[in-house]
């Protein structure tokens, strides 16, 4: 073992035997010996030389923010040069006086977060006393280091047209990034704050990025997303890094985004705002059909929501007596409400009034009354005969299915019908920054920042297709950062962090149980529906009460040391993470329907239950200690030529789980019929921490994973305007998602939990004919009888369990077309290993008396092991153009060309269906295709534009003119991969990954969207589909056929009225999607569901939608 290894494993060890103490003195020891700056931080560097190119040695270089008059200064070595290594994003002047040498002066310069800026100066002789001074910004070229990264400034965050006011969505702005799906990250509005930013930054999943604010953790890592972003009001900028960015930054594979929250000024400034949205303003969805009675086709409606968000800011010098009279204290404060009404349009296909008499013959020919789209025959589940003419006599049908029918609505023809669906939702955001300087020596700023959300449940005791939990939430962050200098060239930051996110999940206060329909099992106290799904039909239910806890502690120390061409930085982060969970999670029960009676809606009817599931609740309570170390040179080898390199260090530590609520199947002891010593009545091969060879997370730490990075930055012509750049480095995602290691803790026997596939006994009575083990406590005794068959979710039985890692790289130039027009051309790629799946270690085989009674391992259902063997690449071509604000104008236009190949599951966020066979042909090395998230081409670009005013013309004339500005969003993409499934599950594994079987015809057909019943017909040529036959499955490549593409424009219009002084009034009026472009979501993939390849949703994407909203800045 390596001295560094050695040194950083007895560090980990002492910390997690002494916590929080110790992991403050070790922070100090191990890093007070970052990269050129902090996170959030940026910095300034350069050279003075004289007129003869010979440098100037000792010159005073004073940095003076422009907002605030707070200053930093260094002298310049014995090569001339100066670093500001760590100076805050805003606006400065540059100062420079030696000696025998003109003063210099230089205005204007922008520093963006993230950003090292290279200012050379050249001094003219002459006396000191005169002064040269020069209005411009630094070059954008990047001529330091070969990360590649951008910077969305306060500009565009303000002034771009945001539906919802989140800026988040905004990342997708930056070459390298496309939305993705939320593989399981985004746990919607009961767990997660909603404001996810489901993005992929090149080819790394959406819950691979890094996101911190003013240097502090803001994720949330129960599945690793993005906290809230403070209102655009109260949020300066944020920068992305995108790929190879130094050895600071780790603990996800991904990219990194840097938030920053607006800091207060020398003078008193603020604002007032008030935006609206409402229905009125809006187009019609091609997909917002609503039937208001079964006699009335379906019309087309507006946009129902309204949407009010009002709040201010107010920022200046904090008076506080006794600490001089210069202003040393400066605040930012900001508050916004945001109330949201809406009824979403929804429909589903219920039992028509024919099929409720049993009169299921319009199933057997394919016209307007077959919701399904095919024939098929209805059959005896139990014996298989089918049922002459698809006539189902009553007196077979399940009383609790018929019971629970009256609370469904009616419906003739195909039985489709039309809902709506009331939801509240209201928002409360507080953001509150306080800079101080003690000295020129010592600066501090902390921050607080909560933001609330509630979400109103809903239930139509009439409809329970209405059924809607309802949620509160709270997001908290609290920061501290110290910055001492020691020297002008040495100096620490140091950041304490702790954030904080609660959540609390309810039912409807009118829910009703299944107990309420006659379903003979055992409920909990607070009622609750929590899933019943008729395959085909409808689906109905949500999860029942649940509080979800996250709190996060962090403290870091970045070390910035200058040394002759050398800026050396050294640091650490440690980050101490508690979740704790618990709730009645799966004791109301979950039933599947789906065609073991040939159809499912006759399955519901006669009560054939596909799967049934149920739960005793689950309980977690999980911790880990998250730590990272670094040392990081930049070295400015010659004039033109720099290099960055550094190395990371960060040790990968299993979740922690408090009540040792972790299992582990080992095949091995299966065969061998070894038991459990802890829990004694346990099947052969379920074993547990405390068992011979289980480790006691279920997988080991490592302590070898170091990830060197290196860079190199060319400045090809000497003159800062055209640079050539590249490296590459080791990233690893050693921060997984918690919500992994919390997934034992469902089962038995922590929560203990039964799941039986074609069970014999019907839905009013599923445990007809066995053992019904509930109620029973939580935690099964350490000696109970486990109910059978057990579900289990295990880790390698040899518990190796790598983190997920990429291998990044990239090249590409960069060139300053004009002083304020920057281009960048990019090759930009990676390969990642050990990428987390769920692989099913227990999968059915193909019999007739039910998937459990067949599967491998009897006495068991699904075994789900978490393994970390998959794979990905990724290369891509990428092109940036970027110009800043210049005689009111800035845009900003990016274009990506990009592959990413996987060999992760379909949908991997769904625990129910992303699970591999173990055997072929679903093998993993075998089932390599397009990512979900593949996008071929995208394009994005954003541009203000205030436009020009009129000096000499006529004062009516100029108050018509003057005072308007325009900005938009424009994205184009290609579409996303498509793989086709098939459900029917033909191969009898139980898993729902079979894939269709294609026929080799045309895959495609012509469907459009001018249909005026709203949905697109035959998307995909469904004649060229179906599902494999018995026993196969289906032979159609992940990702083989490509989405709807996508185009949208978002434009404002704005208007400034001059009210007093600095004082002015704007109008904005915004509209997103102003051109009404009707984008599409992903076809039926499925062929064994109703509505197969038809797109029956715009997925989200909105028709023309208007923002009106007033603004008074003073």
């Amino acid at each position: 073992m390596s001295l560094h290894s050695a040194f950083s494993r007895l560090c980990l060890i002492s910390y997690q035997r002494l916590g929080l103490r110790v992991m403050v003195v070790l922070v100090v020891f191990c890093a007070s010996l970052s990269h050129l700056f902090a996170q959030g931080f940026g910095s300034i560097q350069g050279t003075v030389v004289d007129t003869s190119g010979a440098v100037v040695v000792g010159a005073s270089i004073v940095a003076t923010q422009t907002n605030t008059g707070q200053q930093a200064t260094v002298p310049t070595n014995d090569s001339g040069r100066f670093t500001f290594p760590q100076l805050a994003p805003t606006q400065y002047t540059l100062r420079v006086t030696s000696s025998g040498f003109v003063t210099y002066t230089q205005k204007g310069i922008t520093l963006q977060a993230d950003q090292s800026l290279m200012l050379n100066v050249v001094l003219k002789v002459g006396s000191s006393g005169d002064v040269v001074t020069v209005t411009a910004d630094a070059t954008q070229v990047n001529t330091t280091d070969g990360a590649l990264s951008q910077v969305v400034n306060s500009a565009q965050v303000e002034e771009l047209p945001l539906n919802g006011r989140n800026a988040a969505q905004l990342t997708t702005l930056v070459a390298g990034a496309v939305a993705g799906p939320n593989d399981g990250a985004d746990q919607g509005v009961t767990k997660t704050f909603p404001v996810v930013a489901s993005t992929s930054i090149n080819g790394s999943r959406v819950f691979e990025t890094s996101y911190m604010l003013d240097g502090g953790n803001n994720v949330d890592e129960y599945t690793n997303v993005n906290g809230p972003f403070p209102f655009p009001d109260a949020l300066q900028e944020f920068s992305v890094q995108t790929s190879n960015y130094n050895a600071e930054y780790g603990q996800n594979a991904g990219g990194v985004v840097n938030i920053v929250i607006k800091t207060g000024q020398a003078k008193y400034h603020g604002v007032l705002f008030e935006y609206l949205r409402n229905g009125v303003f809006n187009a019609a969805s091609p997909f917002g059909y609503v039937q208001s009675s079964q006699t009335t086709p379906p019309v087309k409606t507006v946009d129902p929501l309204k949407r009010n968000q009002f709040g201010g800011t107010i920022s200046g010098p904090l008076g506080i007596p006794r600490l001089g009279k210069v202003p040393s204290t400066f605040f930012m404060f900001g508050y916004q409400k945001s109330l949201w009404r809406n009824q979403t349009p929804s429909n589903a296909f219920v039992p028509t009034d024919a099929e409720r008499t049993g009169d299921f013959s319009a199933l057997l020919t394919v016209n307007a009354n077959n919701p399904i789209g095919a024939t098929e025959s209805v059959k005896n589940p139990s014996t298989g005969t089918k049922y002459k003419n698809n006539i189902v006599p009553t007196s077979a049908f399940d009383p609790a299915a018929v019971a629970l029918l009256q609370d469904l609505p009616h419906a003739t023809g195909n039985g489709q019908t039309y809902y709506r669906v009331p939801l509240k939702e209201n928002f409360d955001e507080y953001v509150t920054r306080v800079d101080h300087s003690f000295s020129d020596k010592d600066q501090m700023f902390v921050h607080f920042f909560s933001d609330a959300f509630l979400y109103g449940g809903y239930l139509d005791p009439r409809n329970l297709l209405t059924y809607t939990d309802g949620s509160n939430i709270v997001y908290r962050s609290s920061l501290i950062s110290e910055t001492h200098v020691f020297t002008p060239h040495l100096l620490n930051n140091i950041i304490v962090n702790y954030m904080q996110e609660l959540a609390q999940r309810h039912a409807p206060d009118n829910a009703p149980d299944l107990a309420d329909y006659g379903v003979k099992i055992w409920q909990p106290d607070l009622k609750a529906i929590e899933r019943l799904k008729v395959k085909g039909y409808f689906s109905l239910g949500a999860n029942p009460y649940a509080q979800f806890q996250r709190n996060s502690y962090n403290l870091s120390d970045d070390v910035h040391w200058v040394r002759g061409n050398h800026n050396f930085a050294f640091g650490g982060r440690i980050e101490l993470s508690k979740i704790d969970n618990g709730g009645p999670y799966q004791e109301p029960g979950l039933f599947t329907f789906n065609k073991r009676a040939g159809d499912g809606a006759a399955s519901f009817l006669l009560g054939s239950v596909t799967t049934f599931v149920q739960g005793a609740g689950t309980y977690s309570a999980l911790r880990n200690k998250f730590s990272g170390f670094y040392a990081q040179d930049s070295w400015k080898l010659t004039r033109r030529l720099s290099l960055s390199y550094g190395l990371r260090y960060e040790p990968y530590l299993p979740w922690t789980e408090a009540g040792k609520r972790t299992e582990v199947f080992d095949p091995a002891a299966y065969a061998a019929h070894r038991t459990s010593s802890i829990y004694v009545n346990a099947p052969a091969g379920l074993l547990f921490p405390g068992d011979q060879g289980v480790e006691p997370q279920g997988y080991r730490p490592l302590f070898s994973n170091f990830e060197p990075r290196l860079g190199f930055a060319l400045d090809v012509f000497g003159d800062g305007k055209t640079s050539l750049r590249g490296g590459g480095g080791v990233f690893y995602d050693s921060r997984t998602q918690g919500t992994y290691s919390s997934n034992a803790a469902q089962v038995t026997p922590f929560g203990v939990s039964v799941q039986y596939t074609n069970p014999v006994g019907p839905f009013s009575n599923p445990y007809q004919g066995i053992t019904n083990p509930f109620p029973t406590p939580t935690n099964l005794a350490t000696n109970g009888v486990f109910p059978l068959p057990v579900q289990v979710f295990t880790y390698n039985a040899n518990g190796y369990l790598p983190p997920p890692v990429t291998y990044q790289w990239n090249l590409g130039m960069e060139q300053q077309i004009t002083n304020n027009l920057m281009s960048r051309i990019a090759y930009v790629g990676s390969r990642s290993t050990h990428l987390t799946t769920f692989l099913e270690e227990n999968p059915g085989q193909a019999n007739t008396s039910g998937t459990d009674g067949a599967r491998l391992y009897p006495n068991f259902s699904t075994i789900t092991n978490t393994n970390n063997g998959a794979n990905a690449t990724y290369h891509s071509l990428q092109v940036t153009m970027q110009q800043r604000l210049s005689h009111g104008l800035t845009y900003s236009f990016n274009y990506t060309w990009a592959k990413s190949l996987d060999d992760v599951p379909y949908d991997p966020g769904d625990l129910l269906s992303y699970v591999y066979p173990i055997y072929y042909p679903n093998f993993r090395s075998l089932d390599q295709g397009r990512s979900d998230f593949d996008r071929r081409h995208v394009f994005s670009a954003s541009y203000v534009w205030k436009l020009p005013k009129l000096n000499s013309q006529a004062a009516v004339l100029r108050a018509l003119v003057n005072g308007w500005e325009t900005t938009g969003i424009v994205q184009v993409q290609s579409g996303d991969a498509l793989t086709i499934i098939s459900t029917a599950d033909t191969s009898d594994t139980a898993i729902g990954q079979d894939r269709a079987q294609f026929n080799g015809t045309k895959a495609y057909g012509g469907g459009s969207c001018t249909s005026s019943s709203g949905p697109c017909r035959n998307f995909l040529n469904v004649s060229a589909f179906s599902s494999p036959a018995y026993g196969s499955f289906g032979n159609m490549g992940k990702g083989a056929l490509t989405g709807p593409g996508y185009v949208n424009w978002d434009s404002g219009l704005y208007r400034v009225f001059p009210i007093y002084a600095q004082t002015v009034l704007q109008f904005r009026a915004e509209y997103f999607n102003v051109l009404n472009k009707t984008n599409l979501a992903d076809p039926v993939n499925d062929v064994a569901a109703s509505g197969f390849g038809n797109i029956i949703s715009n997925g989200g994407y909105t028709p023309r939608i208007a923002q009106l909203s007033l603004k008074l800045r003073f």
